[in-house]
């Protein structure tokens, strides 16, 4: 049992040892142990209480008396051995034991001190000697922590002190190395670091001259010494510029960063920043530090990025007008198929009133001109898709310009630069023809008051990723590339962003549409080309129209043998226009079928669902309120999954690519749809010749 005791009033609570001190007072015999407990806390002692060896081992490296009061004879391990113990562990070596003891011959005597006891009372012993011994112990542990402070003390401050020394030794070696280590990185600074930097005297004379400003400006450090630096990387306006800069220095004021021009040994102008600051020793100018940032590499960039931001910006309005166009198109182009359609009806149940055939075929003409104006509107805005194939586009060229020589003033001249033995492009040819026309046209009518040369070229070109990096879209390869150059009046800047925008013309009215540019560019974006323009107003026009090139074998076109193929087959005929329900029924009772026409798609639903069987044919509108023309398909198909469909729209954007196998249908007929077109389309279908006619 180890127990702790303390007082607060005592005899001889003044005496100065007394209560500073816990002693550790270790005995079997509880009477002992109670008995000199009482007579230490009644003189102020803090006393540890423990009754064998163990507990006095744990409570001296536990508590760490100032003393110990050991009895020799107890149980376990004895007196003896706990001091020898106690003075084997680091913790507890330097408290002193007094051994007390029944045991009073001189052997026992002698163990215990030889094994460090510092001292040996013998049991039955006077209070008065046993406070006198204790103090006396207490006394030589004071005397003892004393001379121990004294020497840590002394060995602290010879150890401090040879610190010092040795510290100041090495921060004096340590600053020696710093000063080189400075003096190389500064040099390292200057020999590698990307800008100029120029150190100069008090009247602003070169002293050092760094590889970068060897670079930059193209003068040796040998040329730059002691020549006044404005003269060395500054010309006409900027040096004007720079000796003002150079007063401010020199007045002792530093100059902020600021971006200017200065040029290299050559005259090449570079854009840079450039700072400088005045170097001050003891209040006076002892020279200056000048430093120059070249950034004309990111003034290119950018430029390039706004080049870039501007074609995306353009290209994301010419997508916004032509879906746009889109719509209207769609519109419009129901209204012609009712004018197509009734005006071919009334011809074919007109035979033999020549003056009213004549008519009618001049309505239909301007209907076909209706109708190839919205074809330009959806090529502008490239959702008009033709049938592409691989062409040799030189001779379209060539048979385009010959037609264009006749109608071309004798004050214009034709140069044509074709080369020959090219690749193919994958094209259509009235749409290449188009290209060709509208810009010819073009350049002619920016000749057409002084006369000059209309030049026509046509090459095959490798385009780097460099080269079409500014084109969105467009990869690097082989590309044809389509000059068309004239000497005319050219084009003002400030047009040149707008040129492509439908309708927009500088023509006089009556003169063009405005069209002509927006289908080109439409064109040459529907076959990932690229089209370019350079002008000088004054000193002509160039456009470069690059398309690219592919390695199939260019086919020939057959002339189409006119026949109006019919039948007998059962037909579901479904559109939300009734006019056109009219017509297109009609034309297909004229070539013999049997029509069901009805407006409603949920309508014609329901008879469907009611026969499923009857019908041999849907023919359907594509954008109808409550149920469209894919979603009827799918309805349809449904109950009679061998059922053929033709969608037969104006226009819609998920039929842009002019695929029937998007909405599994065998085919797709664009509107206007013309009685020859539509007859043979139907009747293939109905043959099994599926997805023979995507588009018309």
């Amino acid at each position: 049992m180890i127990g702790t005791a303390k007082t607060g009033h005592a005899e001889n609570c003044s005496d100065k040892y007394s209560d500073k001190y816990s002693l550790l007072v270790a005995d079997d015999n509880l009477t002992n142990l109670l008995c000199l407990q009482q007579i230490l806390l009644a003189n102020g002692y803090e006393v540890i209480a423990a009754t064998d060896g163990h507990e006095a081992l744990l409570a001296a490296e536990q508590k760490q008396p100032d003393l110990i009061l050991l009895d020799v004879m107890m149980p376990g391990i004895d007196g003896f051995e706990t001091c020898r113990r106690l003075k084997a562990n680091p913790a507890t070596e330097d408290i002193p034991v007094i051994f007390v003891t029944a045991l009073s011959n001189t052997k026992d005597m002698v163990t215990g001190l030889e094994l460090g006891g510092v001292d040996y009372m013998v049991k039955p012993y006077r209070n008065a000697e046993v406070l006198a011994r204790i103090k006396t112990q207490l006394k030589v542990v004071v005397l003892n922590r004393e001379l121990r402070r004294s020497f840590d003390f002394q060995e602290r401050e010879v150890n401090r002190r040879t610190a010092e020394l040795e510290a100041a030794n090495r921060a004096l070696k340590e600053a020696q190395r710093e000063i080189v280590k400075r003096r190389q990185f500064l040099e390292a600074v200057l020999e590698n670091a990307p800008d100029a930097i120029v150190t100069l005297d008090e009247v602003h004379h070169v002293i050092d001259w760094n590889p970068g400003a060897v670079r930059m400006f193209g003068f040796s450090p040998e040329e730059a010494k002691g020549k006044h630096l404005d003269n060395l990387v500054a010309r006409g306006g900027s040096l004007a510029e720079a000796g003002e800069k150079t007063r401010m220095v020199l007045s002792g004021r530093a100059v902020e960063p600021f971006e200017t021009i200065r040029q290299r040994r050559d005259g090449t102008a570079l854009h840079v920043i450039a700072g400088g600051s005045p170097i001050m020793i003891d209040g006076l100018l002892a020279g200056a530090v000048a430093v120059y940032t070249d950034i004309s590499a990111m003034k290119r960039t950018a430029q390039e990025r706004k080049e870039y931001e501007r074609r995306i910006q353009q290209l994301q309005k010419m997508e916004a007008i032509g879906t746009l166009a889109g719509g209207i198109a769609h519109d419009f182009n129901n209204i012609l198929s009712a004018v197509f359609g009734y005006a071919e009806l009334s011809i074919i149940r007109s035979r033999g009133n020549q003056v009213l055939q004549r008519n009618l075929n001049g309505i239909l003409e301007a209907a076909k001109r209706a109708k190839d104006l919205v074809q330009q509107i959806l090529l502008f805005s490239r959702q008009g898709e033709q049938e592409l194939k691989p062409l040799q586009i030189r001779p379209l060229i060539k048979e385009s310009l010959k037609m264009l020589r006749s109608s071309l003033p004798t004050t214009i001249k034709i140069k044509q630069q074709i080369e020959g033995d090219l690749e193919n492009v994958l094209a259509n040819p009235t749409q290449i023809h188009q290209i060709i026309m509208n810009l010819c046209a073009n350049a002619a009518q920016a000749m057409e008051e002084d006369g000059g040369v209309l030049t026509v070229g046509l090459s095959q070109v490798g385009l780097t990723e460099e080269n079409v990096r500014h084109h969105p879209g467009r990869k690097a390869g082989t590309y044809l590339k389509l000059r068309v150059q004239d000497t005319g009046r050219g084009i003002p800047a400030e047009l040149l962003d707008k040129i492509y925008n439908p309708y927009f013309t500088t023509k006089a009215k009556g003169q063009g549409t405005g069209l002509g540019l927006s289908v080109v560019h439409g064109i040459v974006q529907s076959y990932s080309g690229l089209i370019e323009v350079g002008s000088e107003p004054g000193r002509g026009t160039v456009f470069d129209v690059f398309l690219p090139a592919i390695e199939l074998e260019a086919v020939r076109e057959e002339l189409p043998v006119i026949q109006l193929p019919g039948g007998s087959e059962h037909i579901l005929l479904v559109d939300d226009e009734a006019v056109l329900i009219e017509v297109l029924g009609d034309m297909l009772r004229l070539l013999g079928y049997r029509v069901t026409a009805t407006t409603s798609s949920v309508g014609a639903l329901r008879m469907f669902q009611a026969s499923p069987a009857d019908f041999d044919l849907l023919i359907t509108d594509m954008t109808m309120p409550e149920l469209t023309g894919d979603r009827l398909t799918i309805e349809v198909r449904a109950e009679r999954p061998d059922l053929p469909v033709i969608i037969c729209t104006g226009y819609n954007r998920r039929l842009s690519d002019n695929n029937p196998e998007t909405l599994a249908v065998q085919a797709i007929l664009m509107k206007p749809v013309e009685h020859i077109q539509f007859a043979r389309t139907v009747r293939a279908v109905l043959d099994g010749k599926e997805r023979t006619l995507p588009v018309g």
